[in-house]
């Protein structure tokens, strides 16, 4: 199969929280194969050729029996020996239908017998039972929820450059990813405040080199890193600030 070199959007928060991730968190060296074989299919648009030789030639990936049995429960092997993941599978197969009505002019028409079964709701005019709840909210509760769903939404859909203040905000309000940082041990995170205080200091790092505004892709992977690689610092230097508050004064 001709290679679509088809590119895909990752959510580190998502993988983190994946039941793939919960099921290979003893087994970094599978993870990082998985991950590889991700990217190789998305490249040839299609299923692989792949055997334990394969991925030590092509990737110097060298795995014990134990690793390769455990990889394999995660690849659906084809009749003809490739290698497939039907995760990875869904989505490109939905690529190439987008693919193929965009060459035919665009999607098909909807079926007019279901419309007709299905009709549209009239979102100017919402049911009374929706109005009433939405009552029930203050005019400022609404105006900050639908601010910031639709911020999350087109930042993340489009991975958009904003604002790095906008970017924390939007970061903290997420509960999912602020689960998935919490959840891995490597991160050190103790709870949420610990999360906003270090936001905190890596705008300031950020604004210190007139860096003021970045994509959101960017701006959650270097958060990252930067924490990672600075935390001992910073956990030496509130170490030194407790020490000077402890010191009498004569």
């Amino acid at each position: 199969m001709e290679g679509l070199g088809l590119g895909y959007k990752w959510y580190p928060q998502d993988w983190w929280t994946s039941n793939s991730f919960k099921r290979l968190k003893h087994f970094p060296i599978v993870r990082y194969a998985l991950r590889e074989l991700i990217d190789l299919m998305y490249k040839e648009g299609g299923p692989v050729e792949m055997n334990s030789q394969f991925l030590e030639e092509d990737f110097n990936i060298s795995l014990t029996e134990i690793e390769y049995k455990k990889l394999l429960e995660f690849i659906t092997v084809l009749d003809d020996g490739k290698w497939w993941i039907d995760s990875v599978k869904k989505r490109i197969t939905k690529a190439q239908s987008s693919r193929s009505n965009g060459a035919k002019g665009g999607r098909p028409p909807k079926n007019p017998i279901t419309q007709k079964k299905n009709p549209p709701k009239n979102l100017r005019n919402p049911p009374l039972q929706i109005e009433s709840k939405s009552k029930s909210k203050s005019k400022i509760e609404i105006e900050i929820e639908i601010e910031t769903k639709s911020d999350y939404e087109k930042i993340i859909e489009n991975d958009s450059s904003c604002t790095i203040e906008k970017l924390k905000k939007i970061y903290l309000s997420n509960e999912k990813l602020i689960k998935a940082l919490l959840s891995v041990k490597i991160n050190k995170f103790k709870n949420t405040e610990h999360i906003a205080d270090r936001l905190q200091q890596f705008n300031e790092e950020l604004s210190s080199k007139s860096q003021f505004q970045r994509p959101w892709s960017e701006y959650t992977s270097h958060f990252l890193n930067w924490h990672r690689k600075t935390a001992e610092t910073h956990k030496e230097q509130r170490q030194q600030q407790s020490a000077t508050r402890k010191i009498p004064i004569r």
